[in-house]
């Protein structure tokens, strides 16, 4: 099973759902968006230390910086 292709399948899928719900007037396209790219950086580490362990640094790195990003969108921490 290629992990790469599933999860830019999955990334594909979620911006296209974002984009149609904006559309029918459902939810903010900006607003969504602002939590969906930080939420993609935690999935691509955790898919990458899940497809290679060896990789766990990058995967590490991925899933801190999509948490910081997602912490401060919160208003949890002042980055």
């Amino acid at each position: 099973m290629n992990w790469g292709r599933i999860f830019f399948g999955g990334v594909i899928l979620g911006a296209g759902m974002i984009l149609l719900l904006s559309n029918a007037g459902m939810v903010d396209a900006g607003e969504a968006f602002k939590w969906f790219w930080p939420a993609v950086l935690v999935f691509a580490g955790l898919l990458s230390f899940v497809a290679n362990p060896r990789h766990w640094l990058s995967a590490t790195l991925l899933v801190g910086i999509g948490v910081v990003i997602m912490l401060s969108l919160a208003g949890a921490i002042d980055a």
